[in-house]
């Protein structure tokens, strides 16, 4: 088994990109593993020597990626940083230690060097052969039959390249967040102002987002004809921790030629004036041919409902459908900024109110700051609880994170509904997610035991003769003739 340090790893997979090898599962296999039966990537348990500058977490996230969409004939392990680790690495660190035939190495120092042997002990992953989904939902207030809806949904769930370490705390625990925040919101809105309500909200924690957005698709797939055709708008919120200065997308599928995303799009982009910050509307046509979507309102925008995405992430392309929330398994609860990201949240709503109520709401009148709900001990309450749970797809988890959230929407909506749902057809096999121990021994190399064999037998050979004289001698020769002859020795 080979070690590797996040950084080495991450230089690697960068250096098969510069190489243009890294679409090569043959590649990158050779790459990372050296030939080896298996890898150990060591991660720092200090925040503060993990990825944090823009360049080398794209980096970072990039080898992520990479590593889960490759397919891999060997397993990669992840560990946090120990004193045990780290004893490893620096006694791994010699390039005698992994090649002992190296040009320039005695052959002594070699030999009587030390080597690490690796055991795991894990059983081995199971397939899931029919995987299932839950997408968790309710509504404020009830419904009304005849007004149409605003659905504002996130996903739950976060895979990163391990799942028992995928918090994802920007991606997407920010956008449960902000579910749960605007649904406090807009269901005190309801309850104590005196307004003629003209929509009925639902809000929504969907799984599978790491899979293509897989929960809101199947969602889709068995939903009444008649509530998604009232759908008049969706709003999905992703990755939602940027910032003051930094910009805030919203990414939609509909040009601006019809009288509602004109107006959202407006009331989007008016909160950039003084504000320091770039609101910007992002259209880019949804390929209904592709399988994969770059955003998850695309889902919606095939079916004719118009859908945005609130996200940080920058505008970028998908050649090709790849798992993956973009979460990171450096994403922690202590990386993140809650109370930007609830700054963040009420501009959302905000943007809301002022579509909903254009008479009323004003144009970057701060509505949820505050005046609504004192939100912020809930806000940090909720990320100690949520952001730093493993929320790989339910499919791989146990029910935990499930009933949690439940409860939670249970508390400020009505008709709270876990629907289970059955997976769309993806292009991967899913294996429950499973946690290994490792074990480290020091052990000498092999050409050592085979050199001190050599030596034990001479070393007998030659009191055998020491004891014995020349009949030893005569015996011996007997044997090797015998042996050559394919007969049985003769006494001497």
């Amino acid at each position: 088994m080979v070690v590797h340090s996040h950084t080495q790893f991450m230089r690697i997979v960068q250096e098969l990109e510069e190489a243009g090898e890294v679409e090569s599962d043959e590649a990158f296999q050779k790459a990372v593993s050296g030939g080896a039966s298996g890898v150990l990537v060591v991660l720092p348990a200090d925040p503060w020597q993990q990825p944090r500058d823009g360049a080398e977490r794209s980096a970072w996230h990039a080898a992520e990626r990479r590593l889960l969409s490759h397919k891999l004939s060997l397993p990669v392990y992840f560990a946090l940083e120990t004193p045990h680790t780290h004893e490893l690495m620096a006694a791994l660190s010699g390039a005698h230690l992994h090649d002992p035939s190296a040009v320039g190495v005695p052959f002594l120092d070699a030999l009587l060097s030390d080597n690490h042997q690796l055991v795991v002990s894990a059983r081995e992953g199971t397939p899931i052969k029919k995987p299932t989904l839950t997408n968790i939902y309710g509504w404020v207030g009830g419904s009304v039959e005849a007004l149409p809806i605003i659905l504002v949904v996130a996903n739950y769930d976060a895979l990163a390249a391990s799942p028992t370490l995928s918090t994802g705390a920007d991606a997407n625990g920010s956008g449960m967040l902000g579910v749960m925040q605007l649904a406090r919101a807009f269901s005190k809105i309801q309850r104590t102002h005196n307004t003629h309500w003209r929509y009925n909200m639902l809000f929504m924690l969907a799984d599978g987002g790491s899979l293509n957005h897989a929960g809101i698709e199947a969602w889709l797939a068995e939903a009444d004809a008649l509530l998604v055709s009232s759908i008049e708008l969706v709003v999905h919120l992703d990755s939602l921790d940027a910032g003051p200065s930094d910009p805030l997308y919203m990414h939609a599928s509909r040009p601006r030629k019809n009288p509602e995303p004109q107006r959202l799009y407006d009331a989007w982009e008016s909160r950039s004036a003084g504000s320091g910050r770039e609101y910007a509307v992002n259209i880019q046509k949804v390929n209904v041919s592709s399988p994969a979507v770059r955003y998850p309102h695309e889902h919606f925008s095939k079916k004719r409902v118009f859908s945005v995405t609130v996200s940080a992430r920058d505008p970028s392309p998908v050649d090709k459908w790849m798992p993956g929330s973009g979460a990171s398994v450096f994403e922690s609860r202590e990386g993140a900024d809650v109370d930007r990201v609830e700054a963040n949240i009420n501009a959302v709503g905000d943007v809301l109110l002022q579509y909903m109520f254009p008479d009323t709401v004003q144009p970057s009148m701060p509505v949820l700051d505050g005046q609504v709900i004192s939100s912020s001990a809930y806000a940090h309450a909720f990320a100690d609880a949520f952001w730093s749970m493993p929320r790989p797809p339910v499919v791989l988890q146990n029910a935990t994170v499930v009933d949690e959230l439940r409860k939670a929407m249970e508390s400020v909506l009505v008709d709270v509904v876990a629907h289970e749902v059955a997976s769309p057809r993806l292009p991967v096999t899913l294996y429950r997610a499973a946690e290994a121990e490792m074990h480290a021994f020091v052990v000498k190399p092999y050409a050592l035991e085979v050199v001190l064999a050599v030596l034990i037998v001479l070393y007998l050979l030659a009191l055998y003769v020491g004891l014995r004289g020349q009949a030893a001698w005569r015996e011996m020769l007997a044997v090797v003739a015998a042996v050559r002859s394919g007969g049985k020795p003769k006494k001497a």
